[in-house]
């Protein structure tokens, strides 16, 4: 009776380590919490630098328009 105890205890044990050894394969790792800050920061960042480039290429191409106006005008 004693070593039918021991068994049953080992058996559940054993295959509690087998559940948990299979559910973490498949799970996806889940990003830290400074993983996800340098990804934000990064993001923000990068929109802080693109805006002003954005905003100089339309004036640059708004004065490029009025140049080749004006020429136009001139030429006339």
């Amino acid at each position: 009776m004693k070593k039918k105890r021991i068994y049953i205890f080992v058996s559940i044990i054993f295959s509690m380590f087998l559940f948990y050894a299979c559910s973490k394969e498949n799970a996806e790792p889940a990003k830290g919490v400074i993983e996800e800050f340098t990804q934000r920061t990064g993001k923000e960042a990068a929109e802080k630098i693109k805006s002003p480039l954005a905003k100089a290429r339309s004036l640059q191409e708004k004065s490029a328009e009025n140049v080749s106006r004006s020429e136009s005008l001139l030429d006339e």
